[in-house]
C-alpha cells in the first residue's frame, strides 16, 4: 500500500504533533509514503527569514518556512518514520517547500490512499477538489481530531530554531551543486543529504556514483548492487523528491568524478564522515584553476536500529550485515522436490565457515548431507564411480591397496581445465545418487529439513535437488589469511586455489539466503538460525495451506 500524507498545520503546531501524525501514517500503508506540504492550506508562522545568496537568484521558497525550518521538519520526518517503520520507503515531496508546484504532479508508485494531517470537516471539499487524481472519489483520511491541534504556543512567538540562520547552517542557494557516494541500500542518511542538496538547488545536481577501486574497503562488497541498478534508484527517488532540477548521475572509479573538471559547480554537499573528501576536490580544483566549491556539511543520523557490534551512525554497511541470513530473493518451488524434506543446499568458497554453520544446523537438529564425505564414498573400490576413473585414467592413479590416490589423480586433472571436466562429469553424477539416496533415507527418519552441505553445489547444478540455496561469504583477504593459518601454505597458494573456484559474487545470483562468518560465533550462529527460523515458519504455512485444501 502507498500513500500520500498531506502537511496543513502551522510549523509550530506540526514540530510539536509530528510523532502522532507520522504514527498515524505509517499505519495506513506498508510500501512506500510520500509526504507533501500544502503551502496554500498550511498556516503561515509570524517570522521567517529567507535563504539568499551573493551569487544566485533568491529562491522560490513558499510564504511560510525559511530554508531552516524546512530543512528542521524534512529531517523530523524521516527520522520519526525510521523509528516508526524502518522498512517504509518514505519520500518528502519538495514542491510544496520549494514553492513549486503545489500539488505532486506525478509520482513513481501509484498512490492508494490520502492523509491528511488535520482538517476541518467543512473543508473536506475543497481537499477533494485539490487532490482528486489521488482520492478516486473517497475521502482524505485525518489522523488527528480538531481538538488535537490547538496550538499550544503564541505565533508571535520567534526562536533561533525557528528561523532561518546563517550560523545555524549555509541557506545560500546554488544553481549547480555535486555530492558523490556508493548509495547502496538508499537510507534515511542519504534521503536527508540529497534532500539538502535539493533545498539549496535551482538548476542542476550531478552526483557520482562510487564503484569499482573506491568499494574495494566497504563491508560485504559482494552485496553492494551494481552501480547501474543504484544510479536506477537513486534517479527514481531524486525524482520523486524534486522533479524540477536537472540530474546529472554517473559512476566514478577515482575520488573526483565530474567534480574535478566542471567549472559550473558551485557547491558540494557531504556528510561529516566525507568532508575530508570534499576538501580534497576543492585542493584538485583550486590546482587546476576552478573555482572552489561551497562545502555544505551534513551531520550523521544515529541509527537507532543498531545493534552492539554495529555503528552508531546509519550506514549502508550495517544495512548490508543485516541481509545476512534473510531472503534476498524468494525460493521458486515450482518443479522441485516434494517436502518434507525441505532441502536447503548450503555452499560457499574455501575457509568461508561453511562446515562450521552446517555444525550448528546440526545442532539444531537439521539432518545436514556432507557431499564431501560422499565424494570420499564415490571412489571407493568397486563402485561404479571407481570403475570409471581407472578405465579413464588408468591403474596409475591407485596405490598398493588398489584404492583411489586422489593425489596422484589430482596431479594428472588439475591445472589442465579440459581434464578436470572430464573429471566432474564421472563423479559428480555418481555423488547426486548417493544425495538421492540419503534425503529418501532423512524422509523415512522423519526429517523435516535437510542441508546439503557442498563446497559445489552450483558448479555442479546441485541447487535443482534444493527448494533453497544458501551461500557462505568471506572477503577474500580473510579467505587466504585463514587458508593460510589452517593449511601452512603461502599466500600466493591460498590465492591461486581462491582463484580457481566461483566467486561469491557469482554465488550471489543464484542464491536466497546470504552468510558470512568474518565476525565472532555468536553473530554467525545468529544468522544462520535466523535463516532457518524462516523456513520453519514457511513449513508451518505450507502444512496449514495443505490441510485447508484437503
Amino acid at each position: 500500500m502507498t500513500g500520500l500524507l498531506v502537511l496543513t498545520l502551522p510549523y509550530r503546531q506540526l514540530t510539536g504533533l509530528l510523532p502522532q501524525v507520522m504514527r498515524g501514517a505509517c499505519e495506513q500503508v506498508n510500501k512506500v509514503l510520500y509526504v507533501h506540504l500544502d503551502p496554500a492550506i498550511a498556516a503561515a508562522t509570524s517570522s521567517t527569514i529567507p535563504a539568499t545568496s551573493s551569487t544566485t537568484s533568491t529562491p522560490q521558497y513558499n510564504a511560510h518556512l525559511s530554508l531552516h525550518q524546512a530543512s528542521n521538519l524534512i529531517k523530523s520526518i524521516y527520522s520519526k518514520s525510521s523509528s516508526l517503520a524502518s522498512s517504509l520507503d518514505v519520500r518528502v515531496v519538495l514542491s510544496g517547500f520549494k514553492g513549486g508546484s503545489e500539488i505532486p504532479v506525478a509520482t513513481n508508485y501509484a498512490i492508494e490512499k490520502v492523509m491528511i494531517d488535520c482538517y476541518a470537516k467543512e473543508n473536506i471539499p475543497m481537499l477533494r477538489s485539490r487532490y482528486k487524481n489521488y482520492l478516486n472519489g473517497s475521502d482524505p483520511i485525518v489522523l488527528l481530531k480538531e481538538n488535537e491541534c490547538q496550538d499550544t504556543r503564541d505565533d508571535s512567538e520567534t526562536t533561533d530554531s525557528d528561523v532561518g540562520s546563517d550560523k545555524i547552517a549555509n541557506t545560500k542557494i546554488y544553481k549547480n551543486i555535486v555530492a558523490g557516494g556508493t548509495f547502496d541500500h538508499i537510507h534515511i542518511g542519504h534521503k536527508i543529504l540529497i534532500t539538502e542538496g535539493l533545498l539549496r538547488c535551482t538548476n542542476k545536481f550531478t552526483i557520482g556514483v562510487a564503484d569499482g577501486p573506491l568499494l574495494a574497503k566497504k563491508t560485504l562488497t559482494e552485496l553492494i548492487e551494481p552501480v547501474g541498478v543504484r544510479i536506477k534508484k537513486l534517479r527514481s527517488l531524486l525524482v520523486d523528491i524534486d522533479p524540477s532540477v536537472e540530474y546529472c548521475l554517473e559512476p566514478i572509479y577515482e575520488p573526483l568524478g565530474p567534480s574535478g573538471s566542471d567549472p559550473d559547480m558551485e557547491m558540494i554537499i557531504v556528510s561529516q564522515e566525507s568532508l575530508k573528501g570534499g576538501n580534497y576536490v576543492n585542493s584538485a580544483r583550486v590546482e587546476r584553476k576552478l573555482n572552489a566549491l561551497d562545502v555544505v556539511v551534513i551531520e550523521l543520523v544515529e541509527d537507532i536500529h543498531r545493534s552492539d557490534t554495529e555503528e552508531e551512525k546509519v550506514s549502508s554497511s550495517s544495512t548490508r550485515r543485516r541481509v545476512l541470513g534473510t531472503r534476498i530473493r524468494e525460493p521458486d518451488l515450482t518443479n522441485k522436490p516434494e517436502f518434507p524434506p525441505y532441502i536447503i543446499g548450503l555452499t560457499g568458497g574455501s575457509a568461508s565457515g561453511k562446515s562450521s554453520i552446517a555444525k550448528r544446523l546440526s545442532e539444531k537438529g537439521v539432518t545436514v548431507i556432507d557431499c564431501d564425505k560422499l565424494g570420499h564414498r564415490a571412489y571407493r573400490k568397486g563402485t561404479n564411480c571407481y570403475h570409471k576413473l581407472v578405465s579413464t585414467y588408468g591403474v596409475g592413479i591407485l596405490k598398493e591397496d588398489e584404492e583411489i590416490n586422489r593425489k596422484a589423480l589430482g596431479a594428472q586433472v588439475f591445472g589442465d581445465a579440459e581434464k578436470l571436466s572430464q573429471l566432474n562429469k564421472l563423479v559428480w553424477p555418481e555423488i547426486a545418487k548417493q544425495v538421492h539416496e540419503e534425503v529418501e533415507a532423512a524422509k523415512k527418519a522423519g526429517a523435516e529439513v535437510v542441508v546439503l552441505d557442498a563446497a559445489v553445489l552450483l558448479e555442479a547444478d546441485w541447487d535443482h535437488m534444493c527448494h533453497e540455496v544458501w551461500v557462505c561469504m568471506l572477503p577474500k583477504t580473510e579467505a587466504v589469511e585463514r587458508i593460510c593459518g589452517r593449511d601452512g601454505c603461502s599466500r600466493e597458494q591460498a590465492e591461486t586455489r581462491l582463484s580457481k573456484q566461483m566467486s561469491d559474487r557469482d554465488r550471489l545470483l543464484r542464491c536466497h539466503v546470504p552468510l558470512c562468518s568474518l565476525w565472532d560465533y555468536d553473530t554467525t550462529a545468529r544468522q544462520c538460525y535466523t535463516a532457518l527460523d524462516t523456513v520453519m515458519s514457511d513449513i508451518k504455512t505450507i502444512q496449514a495451506s495443505l490441510k485447508n485444501t484437503l
